[in-house]
């Protein structure tokens, strides 16, 4: 039996390294590109996902109970009896024991980076949007309206209602490249276990959502390069941090903002956690709740750049202050794969963030002499 007696919905008889470049061509990611084709013929839960939002509810699925529907990829991974985990899961050699089970390799190196990815990365939470696109540049979307005209006041018949400007930025952005080079030698590619492959894209998947949180963090606080860094604002009490600038962290946002995320390197976290303590210690995690139930959620962050070295403490609205573009999908050099070319083959992922509203996010400057 041909795979396409079996998968009615595939283009041809035979899988090919030349249909990744078709779904490249078309912006997707080549399982995104086999969904297309799934759903087109019988339908599909996941018509119209990108790879990030098929995996993201798959996640979702399985924490709720809920039965995982397989896509259009499981389907063909389970043709080959691919076992790709646990004690005795096989070797990579099984990818190459027929023309077209090696194709998969490249989708499934995509998938398990992207899902670590989106494991570790913070950026779907510290984004108000994210939106995909298929360039490598791009123009952000602002708005900006007078602090006077946040509170839309009652308008008298005479007079004009308050501006809020939509904005596109002048100046042309550009997505970061995050990746790595996959390298084995030659002769070791079938030896190679699927649960240490996965050790491995597990590790630069955790590496890209590292990076890429890091630089969504140095993005709210250092601007996205058009002066729009955050306002910066003191402590009552130099050096030290007590219950009053604790309450002035939960309410420094203008109203009808709203703290969501407090973000700060472990030491500030620790001394910010420690005076948030005798705010509230009948409120137990919720050391907020005394001021506000809507309490922000704290996170301690000491990795990469992110624009926190002057031992800022971030307060944000996420609901409003940054957006996220990027390509929504891993992306691997598939036909390097699949010749077992494996020295050298690139694994990478595109992302850019930037400020939407400069109003929702504000730094607390408590360095510590």
């Amino acid at each position: 039996m041909n795979l396409k007696e079996k998968f009615a919905w595939l283009p041809g008889e035979r899988l090919e390294v030349g249909m990744y470049d078709e779904a490249i061509h078309k912006g997707k990611a080549f399982g995104e590109w086999l969904e297309g084709l799934k759903h087109t013929h019988q339908g599909s839960p996941y018509a119209g996902m990108t790879q990030i939002e098929m995996i993201k509810s798959k996640i979702l699925a399985k924490s709720s109970g809920k039965l995982v529907v397989p896509t259009a990829f499981d389907e063909l991974m389970a043709h080959f009896n691919l076992n790709i985990g646990g004690a005795a899961s096989d070797s990579l050699g099984k990818f190459f024991a027929y023309s077209d089970s090696s194709v998969l390799l490249g989708e499934y190196i995509s998938q398990v980076v992207a899902a670590s990815l989106i494991r570790t990365s913070l950026a779907s939470e510290l984004t108000a949007l994210q939106e995909r696109i298929s360039e490598v540049d791009f123009r952000r979307t602002y708005f900006e309206d007078a602090g006077e005209d946040l509170e839309l006041a009652e308008v008298s018949k005479d007079q004009e209602l308050p501006d809020i400007w939509i904005n596109i930025g002048d100046q042309s952005m550009r997505l970061i490249k995050y990746g790595r080079y996959l390298k084995a030698n030659f002769e070791d590619v079938d030896r190679v276990s699927f649960n240490a492959l996965n050790v491995v894209l597990n590790r630069i998947g955790m590496q890209i959502g590292v990076a890429e949180t890091s630089e969504g963090i140095r993005v709210a606080v250092d601007g996205d390069g058009n002066s729009n860094a955050a306002t910066t604002f003191n402590p009552t009490t130099t050096n030290t941090l007590n219950t009053t600038e604790v309450i002035k962290l939960a309410t420094e946002l203008d109203t009808p903002y709203q703290t969501t995320h407090l973000i700060a390197k472990k030491d500030q976290m620790q001394a910010y956690l420690a005076a948030a303590a005798g705010v509230s210690s009948v409120n137990g995690p919720n050391l907020l709740g005394a001021i506000n139930v809507d309490s922000p959620k704290w996170v301690d962050w000491d990795k990469g750049n992110t624009g926190l070295e002057s031992d800022y403490i971030l307060i944000m609205d996420s609901r409003y202050c940054l957006g996220n573009v990027s390509g929504q999908a891993v992306f691997v050099e598939s036909e390097r794969l699949v010749k077992k070319q494996l020295k050298g083959t690139g694994i990478w992922y595109r992302s850019a963030f930037y400020k939407i509203d400069n109003n929702a996010c504000k730094v607390m400057d408590v360095t510590f002499n």
